[in-house]
């Protein structure tokens, strides 16, 4: 009795494929039927699965709608750091801060890109031993100066509508206080050049940056090709920043689906309210800044115009899928002073915006 026993607890703590199997097929039948009584009754709440399928959708959506700019952004700074030379970064290096960091974050006038492709040339200016909150100033500046940016909110507003003009300028200058603060409270010092007349350190080995930025200027020996020095950095920061684009999108889904919209347009009409409300649904939205015009212009007989100020200035700058890429390059920290920062200023901007428009 006793083997015959042993036996049965045997077949009971360990099933066999066909128990595995069983369940499998019990699952299947269970979730088809949900299916078919769902199909058959039409009023039934929204299912898991449903909802389920929208943070998919919506997910998919604006990564598909980023993952171009990011592709582009690390081409560009593979190119940057593959054929830029020392000597052209070395006279802005040399600048004064406030110089330099104009300088910088002007480039973003003639660079195609979105606030995500920005990120991977970011990289590519701090491997090159801009500081850090030069790097900001571009980061957050670049988008709201690129000509697409400028091109579709002139389309969506109008070239004279003040709408666009508060968008460049008014972004721009919160940008720079962004940088200011971020130069001090956010970042380290830049490191200074050794007594020797040797090469400083690399502000990434300083701010600990991810290790791929650091490593990567130094894989080739001077002799190497450039285009084989591109190819290598582009195959090695494509890896660092997908999984943080993508990451960054699945929460961005998440939170559309369970956070909605209405609660938010509800807001626009008050003149605090309204600001703030812009900046939570361009967070969680996470639009491309270079159609989020459209995207906000069918929604602005619900907002006042500093809620419309407030979603395409902070929405360039931060919103989910942008954090995940920051934190790919800066420090928590860094990135920490960057959001509180561009939140701050921009709901400054807004309130400004709608004390005076509103009047």
């Amino acid at each position: 009795m006793a083997p015959a026993a042993s036996r049965h607890r045997a077949d009971r703590t360990a099933p066999p494929r066909e128990r595995t199997g069983a369940r499998l097929a019990l699952w299947i039948a269970v979730a088809a039927l949900v299916v078919v009584v769902r199909l058959a009754t039409g009023e039934l709440e929204p299912l898991p699965w449903e909802r389920a399928r929208d943070v998919v959708t919506l997910s998919t959506s604006v990564f598909l709608e980023a993952f171009p700019f990011v592709v582009l952004g690390v081409a560009l700074s593979a190119l940057l750091r593959a054929w830029a030379d020392d000597s052209l970064v070395r006279p802005l290096i040399d600048a004064r801060p406030w110089l330099r960091r104009l300088a910088v974050s002007v480039l973003g006038a003639v660079i195609p890109v979105c606030e995500c492709g920005n990120v991977p040339l970011a990289r590519g200016l701090l491997a090159r031993g801009l500081p850090v909150p030069d790097v900001i100033a571009f980061t957050l500046a670049a988008p709201l100066i690129a000509p697409v940016t400028i091109l579709t909110t002139a389309q969506a507003f109008g070239w004279t509508s003040p709408i666009l003009l508060i968008r460049v300028i008014g972004g721009f200058a919160v940008a720079h206080v962004v940088a200011a603060l971020v130069a001090r409270w956010g970042a380290p010092p830049p490191p200074a050049a050794p007594a020797d007349g040797g090469t400083a350190p690399r502000i990434g080995a300083v701010d600990g940056l991810p290790a791929p930025l650091v490593a990567v200027d130094g894989a080739h020996p001077a002799g190497a090709g450039a285009w084989r020095r591109a190819l290598t950095f582009f195959s090695r920061e494509i890896p660092a920043l997908v999984p943080a684009l993508a990451g960054g999108s699945l929460v961005a889904g998440l939170i559309q689906v369970c956070v909605g919209r209405d609660a938010l347009t509800d807001l626009g009409s008050s003149p605090v309210a309204s600001v703030i409300a812009g900046m939570v649904l361009a967070f969680v939205v996470s639009v491309c800044s270079t159609v989020d015009a459209f995207f906000i212009l069918a929604l602005g007989s619900a907002f006042l115009p500093g809620g419309i100020v407030s979603f395409l200035v902070f929405g360039a700058m931060i919103d989910i899928k942008m954090l995940a890429l920051l934190r790919t390059t800066f420090t928590t920290r860094v990135v920490a002073c960057t959001a509180i920062g561009a939140a701050g200023a921009s709901l400054l901007l807004g309130l400004v915006v709608n004390l005076v428009m509103t009047r």
